[in-house]
Parts: structure tokens; C-alpha cells; sequence
């Protein structure tokens, strides 16, 4: 957190400065309290962080500038995570921000095959109160096929509760394949495009096992001639 700051105070910093406070509570002893003209290092905290400035009636000078960047830290089972290379985030992967602890899900998936499942899947039932969103793509040339290998979703009405949605595009926008819940396998599907996003929706009462769905990238059949040849094409991976 680099800091420029300029005061007509420089020493005890009693009548302008900033205090640097980690909560949310001014009655707490800062971090850092500065003045004059000082360049603070980069200062690290977890949580929440509090900026007091405070000036006397007389003199004023420039003012100060900070920036700030919040970080995840890492806490159990996420391994390696490389940002842009297709791998989502595991599903037993925790992060923590601040004093809390979340189980990680969704990701981008660029890979031409895959697996997602859902958090926790083969060691426990999915948490309460997730929102994962999954993006799928493959090449340009090529669309997606979705399987579902094992699916256990607290059913509702209308799958209005706990739910994974499968859209055939990028985004919500994009129509509906599929809203499935309860515990029968639901059927496979395909995108009409090289794109596909998943959501997966929980409520915060009652979880179940989850889910674990495969994915690859196939070519469409390709019609040559336009009554009556047809001839389909073979996955390819």
C-alpha cells in the first residue's frame, strides 16, 4: 500500500495525519499513523482496514493518496491455481478473506475435455449458500457435449431451491439447456456453439452429495447435400 502524504505536521503527528486501523473501530490502536512527508512501505493485514484522516482549523497542505489490493489466501486443497490456462478452482479448495473461510468453486475451463464436480464432491455434501459459475469453452470450429455422471441435488419445486443450470453460450442470457435438481441422472446435452456456463445454485437449509459432470468438444454433423446426403462426424478430442 504505497502512500504519498504531505502535512504541515511532521514528528507526533497529533494535529493532521492518517491512522491506519485494522476493524472497523476508530477506538483502535493503528497500524500506522502517519504524517509529514513519509512514503510508507507496503503494509499486509487480513480483514477489514480502516483509513482515519484527520486535520486541525489552521494550515492544510497537498493531501494523500493511497491504493490497495485484496488478495485470497489460500488455506487448503487448492494446489497450484494458474489464472487463464482452463483449470478452475478444485472443489475441495479453500479460501479464506478476512476471518472467513469459503469453499472455492466455478472456473474457466478451456481445455478440449474435462471434469467439473461440485465443492466437496466424494468427501461430503456440497455447503449451503453457494453460487459457482462455470465457463466452458473449446475451439471456434467445434461445440460442446456435456454428460452427467453422477447427480444428487436437493430437489424443489421447479428446482427453485438448490439447482445446477446449464445455458448454451456465455452467460445467463444465453437459453436455458437445462435447470436439474433431485437425484435422476439428467440427460446429456450439447451446445450450439464453443461455449457453455454452468451454475450451480444452493440454498441454506438442507445439501446433498452433489454432482460430476464430463465435458469434450466434438465436431456437428455436416449435411453435403442439402435433401438428402448426410454423413456425422466422430468426437474428436
Amino acid at each position: 500500500m504505497p502512500c504519498l502524504a504531505r502535512s504541515t505536521v511532521t514528528g507526533s503527528c497529533v494535529n493532521d495525519g492518517v491512522h491506519i486501523v485494522r476493524g472497523y473501530s476508530l477506538s483502535s490502536t493503528p497500524l500506522v499513523t502517519l504524517c509529514g512527508d513519509e512514503s510508507l512501505s507496503p503494509v499486509t493485514t487480513s480483514g477489514p482496514m480502516l483509513l482515519n484522516f484527520y486535520s486541525n482549523a489552521h494550515t492544510t497542505d497537498l493531501g494523500f493518496k493511497f491504493s490497495y489490493r485484496i488478495t485470497l489466501v489460500v488455506t487448503k486443497g487448492c494446489g497450484l491455481l494458474i489464472a487463464g490456462l482452463g483449470v478452475g478452482l478444485p472443489s475441495s479448495c479453500l479460501l479464506r478473506i478476512g476471518n472467513k473461510t469459503w469453499s472455492a468453486c466455478g472456473g474457466v475451463f478451456s481445455l478440449s475435455t474435462g471434469v467439473i464436480k461440485s465443492p466437496f464432491y466424494s468427501s461430503s455434501s456440497y455447503p449451503n449458500d453457494m453460487h459457482c459459475l462455470y465457463t466452458i469453452t473449446v475451439r471456434d470450429d467445434r461445440v460442446i457435449q456435456l454428460k452427467f455422471n453422477d447427480f444428487d441435488v436437493v430437489s424443489s419445486t421447479f428446482c427453485s431451491q438448490d439447482y445446477l443450470a446449464v445455458y448454451d453460450g456465455s452467460n445467463i442470457s444465453d437459453p436455458l439447456l437445462g435447470k436439474f435438481c433431485g437425484s435422476k441422472l439428467p440427460p446429456g446435452v450439447k451446445s450450439s456453439s464453443s461455449s457453455m456456463f454452468l451454475v450451480f445454485k444452493t440454498d441454506s437449509f438442507q445439501t446433498a452429495r452433489g454432482w460430476r459432470v464430463s465435458f469434450w468438444q466434438t465436431l456437428v454433423e455436416a449435411i453435403l447435400h442439402p435433401k438428402y446426403t448426410y454423413i456425422f462426424l466422430k468426437d474428436i478430442i
